[in-house]
């Protein structure tokens, strides 16, 4: 606003939206280094807190909005069309061109610049002429943003040459129109130092070299994250481990508690491939799996893809306690060790709330003694899942299908804990995980979601920000029984029926999740009339 009068008389109309935008960020940046040089940037708090997924995919899909602010690597100037100045334009915003012009420049020269075209009496573009031939840099990016991609064609590391090492890299630009910036390259070593090299982006690709004394581990392009490209799993070489927390459940009912965790090693930014570890303990069992997850198709965003698999190894301690409450003498200790395998076909863009949902997904295991495993079976079914908005966003209605088949293999049988439960937090809500047990399984739920007013933003010390709340009811239906013909018996279904509350909150700032809270009845059996449980948990069930 300080410089509206003065850049409003002197800046062509073309020129003023990003010159004020980009000295406007540009002055701010200064201001904060000096009032507050210990604040650390999103991307630092990002490598900070980088051992979630949450984390990991915010700095590329950043699911907030808002965050333009804190980014400087926004493409569009107005991805949502809502200025009157910008709405039909899309070019970078002001503050990635003064990027683009700092690295062209140097930070020494560009500071210069600043300090004297801010206020001066030329246009911006006119008065940092002066420091070069800037003009080829402006508008380069003064019209859309390119598809763009850096990536190592040949990397050579640590050739002996008599008393010293020679490193030789070979880096490849796809863009989708010329264009030509600086890109620095470093080189890692163990306890040595790093050494940086410099491609000053003429052409389409180079090849750089470097002589050192001590042994290079990586060779790395762009370390600090200044360049706008479409993808970063080729920016390393070797590519950069790395081990993150990507999921965390927990589900609490009247007769059932389960806690589970997701932790997943890949290479820094690809997601298209990963080795996985679950850890889960509930009434059942406690239980492992490890195995590989291969993630491919028609990209969801950055991070995510629709056709999804998980080939794993399982292996689980069985609960003895755990009963069929029509023959609580039947008690099946021991162990199970498997090999299984998921696929998922999914269209979500957030886990949690989803107004659109599409989701599928096909299993299947194999228990076998020659595994490890007590007990002889497979197991295998398909479960679907589809959300839909009725009259508005606000208001979700929800479906849910899930068709299950175990079958004993030779003598052998299926453990309590291997059967199908009619009831519980991931069944018929309403009935006791423990009531009904069989080999065969088909359910049907069914629940309503309304957003309530008013919608809120409860700050608890920037930790936990809770965003609105919203009211479900909800009908559960299905049938388990040993003979998998049987389970289509609609006229013997039980029903569930109950309701809830859940708050959609934000854990540091990041994305959205859910909390609820359920009280749910049987209807089908007068016995049980009067029976309530209770539900709880953190994450969307379905």
């Amino acid at each position: 606003e300080l410089l509206r009068d003065h850049l409003a008389a002197v800046e062509p109309p073309g020129d003023y939206w990003w010159v004020s935008e980009g000295l406007a960020h540009e002055l701010a940046r200064r201001y904060a280094a000096q009032a507050h040089p210990d604040t650390r940037s999103v991307q630092q708090w990002i490598e900070l807190f980088n051992i979630f997924a949450i984390v990991d995919r915010f700095e590329t899909v950043p699911k907030i909005p808002f965050v333009e602010t804190f980014f400087e690597r926004a493409r569009v100037v107005d991805p949502m069309h809502a200025e009157i100045a910008t709405f039909n334009t899309t070019r970078p915003p002001g503050h990635v061109i003064f990027g683009k012009l700092r690295e062209s420049m140097g930070q020494t020269e560009f500071d210069a610049a600043i300090d004297r075209c801010a206020t001066a009496p030329t246009p911006f573009r006119h008065c940092v002429a002066r420091e070069g031939d800037v003009n080829d840099v402006t508008d380069q990016w003064l019209q859309p943003y390119p598809a763009l991609n850096y990536r190592f064609e040949a990397v050579d590391l640590n050739q002996r040459e008599s008393d010293h090492l020679r490193h030789t890299l070979t880096i490849r630009r796809d863009a989708s129109r010329s264009i030509t910036e600086p890109v620095t390259v470093r080189l890692r070593s163990v306890g040595g130092r790093d050494v940086d090299l410099r491609w000053d982006g003429r052409g389409e690709r180079v090849q750089l070299s470097a002589e050192t004394l001590e042994r290079m581990w990586q060779a790395t392009i762009d370390p600090d994250r200044k360049l706008l490209e479409d993808r970063r799993d080729d920016n390393a070489c070797p590519p950069t481990p790395q081990v993150v927390l990507d999921t965390a459940e927990v589900e609490v009912s009247s007769t059932e508690f389960g806690i589970s965790g997701l932790v997943v090693a890949r290479g820094r930014y690809d997601y298209r491939k990963d080795l996985a570890l679950a850890a889960s303990y509930t009434n059942r069992s406690t239980a492992l799996t490890f195995g590989g997850r291969w993630h491919w198709g028609e990209p969801i965003d950055a991070t995510l893809y629709r056709h999804n698999v998980y080939a794993f190894y399982g292996f689980q301690w069985l609960n003895g306690g755990f009963t069929d409450a029509r023959q609580p003498a039947v008690r099946t200790p021991g162990q199970l060790a498997s090999l299984g395998m998921r696929y998922d076909y999914s269209n979500v863009f957030s886990y949690d709330n989803p107004s659109d949902e599409r989701h599928v997904r096909l299993y299947a295991d194999w228990f076998d003694q020659g595994l490890g495993s007590d007990f002889n079976y497979v197991d295998w079914g398909v479960r679907m899942v589809g959300t839909h908005p009725v009259w508005t966003h606000r208001t979700i209605a929800a479906v849910e299908l899930l068709n299950g088949f175990s079958e004993p293999l030779g003598s052998s049988r299926v453990p309590n804990q291997g059967l199908y439960s009619l009831g519980g937090s991931r069944s018929i809500r309403g009935i006791g995980v423990e009531d009904e047990l069989a080999r065969n399984l088909l359910l049907v739920r069914t629940e309503l979601r309304q957003d309530i007013y008013p919608e809120i933003d409860f700050n608890l010390l920037d930790l936990l920000v809770l965003r609105r709340g919203q009211v479900r009811l909800f009908a559960d239906s299905g049938r388990v029984n040993n003979s998998a013909g049987r389970v289509y018996d609609v006229g013997a279904f039980a029903v569930g029926v109950g309701a809830g509350f859940a708050a959609v909150y934000e854990f540091l700032g990041f994305f959205p999740s859910v909390a609820y809270l359920e009280v749910a009845t049987r209807v089908d059996d007068s016995r049980k009339t009067g029976d309530v449980q209770f539900l709880f948990g953190t994450r969307q069930a379905f």
